[in-house]
């Protein structure tokens, strides 16, 4: 009687279960390139799904993300456009809302509500030097007269 010894294959046991409960540790692609080829898809099932799942939640995430940002830019566009589109006339007669005197530079600050200062005059661009009423950064425009 002859006994010959090969060498058994390695039971992928230990392997299956460590990428089965240690999905976010590993890239996929690179543990799809190193499995054995005699491996079905059947052992790392759980693996696998639980990878699409986190690379979809991550894909939608981002997409979420990316439209907040949108609609937040929208938002501030919209904000921008109606305080342009506001005309402000300056006559001779107009004067800083500040200080008294006539406008002689032809550039002014004007104010959310309506409020019309020299530039000088116009220390902060968040608070309405004459209400007091407190506005966003973005909402002050400084202009030019024509």
């Amino acid at each position: 009687m002859m006994f010959v010894l090969t060498e058994a294959a390695p039971s992928p046991r230990p392997p299956v279960a460590l990428l089965n409960n240690n999905r976010a540790e590993f890239d996929t692609a690179k543990v799809l390139q190193m499995l054995p080829d005699n491996w079905s898809m059947q052992l790392i099932s759980q693996f696998l799904s639980s990878s699409i799942r986190k690379t979809v939640n991550g894909s939608r995430m981002l997409r979420v993300e990316h439209m907040l940002a949108r609609g937040a830019y929208l938002q501030t566009k919209q904000e921008a456009i109606e305080c342009c589109s506001n005309v402000v006339s300056l006559t001779d007669d107009s004067s800083c809302a500040v200080c008294g005197k006539g406008f002689s530079e032809p550039t002014f600050a004007r104010y959310p509500n309506g409020v019309v200062t020299h530039v000088a005059c116009a220390k902060n661009k968040s608070v309405c030097p004459v209400t007091g009423k407190l506005f966003r950064t973005v909402s002050v425009t400084t202009a030019t007269s024509k």
